[in-house]
């Protein structure tokens, strides 16, 4: 049972020994059916309830008091309310002002970087016994240097890879011997290091590079070896 029903229901218990019985009992049912109606002012309807009543009902400071407790305690609940309407409006108010905007994804795809051989690195003829030999880059004397020609992006600068000091050995009947190989060392390019491809998206890359000295016992042949050159955007 609600803590009020209890408390009214008590009142009545309290006031039915009083003379005028009949009229205490039916103010305490009708205390009962005010609780839960819906009225804005209790305390009064109450007041103007007991002046009409029996001037012996005993209990009604208690119900006055009660009642007045009642509406205060209504009033913070409607104050509560109040605050949490005004804490969801402000949730809302928040929620609305939200924005919003768009940004594109962008991609660039350039041409694919290619490099094709033209011409091998040709150190000529050497004999036995015969020193270093260094070709450089656009050389032309009775040697030839590599040249290729490097395809791409219009006017895209790219980076140039040689291979490392002793990675590559010209042989000939095999090798496997001193005397039937020979060291190229110290690879060059023009461009040096980075080149950029022109208007109509090529390049000539040039190679050099030195030959070893030759041994006083080398083996007579053709010799050859291959090294790799790297361009990359």
């Amino acid at each position: 049972m609600r803590p009020h029903v209890k408390h009214a229901l008590l009142v009545c218990c309290l006031n039915q020994n009083t003379q005028n019985h009949n009229s205490s009992t039916l103010l305490a049912f009708k205390l009962i059916q005010l609780i839960f109606t819906k009225t804005v002012n209790m305390t009064k309807m109450l007041k103007a309830l007991l002046f009409r009543a029996d001037a012996e009902f005993s209990g009604s400071i208690l119900i006055l008091n009660f009642l007045t407790l009642k509406e205060r305690m209504m009033k913070k609940i409607l104050t509560l309310s109040m605050a949490s309407l005004i804490l969801v409006m402000s949730f809302s108010t928040k929620q609305a002002n939200a924005a919003s905007t768009t940004a594109d994804a962008l991609q660039t795809v350039t041409a694919a970087i290619s490099i094709a051989k033209v011409s091998d690195l040709d150190f000529g003829t050497g004999a036995q016994g015969d020193g270093a030999k260094a070709v450089a880059p656009g050389a032309a004397e009775n040697a030839e240097n590599a040249s290729f020609t490097v395809t791409g992006e219009a006017s895209q600068a790219y980076t140039i890879s040689l291979p490392a000091d002793g990675s590559v050995v010209m042989s000939t009947g095999g090798g496997g011997t001193a005397d039937t190989e020979i060291g190229v060392e110290g690879f060059t390019s023009f461009p040096d290091t980075t080149g950029t491809l022109g208007a109509g998206g090529t390049e000539t890359l040039y190679v050099g590079a030195t030959r070893d000295a030759l041994r006083a016992t080398q083996t007579p042949g053709s010799y050859s070896g291959v090294f790799t050159v790297t361009v990359v955007y």
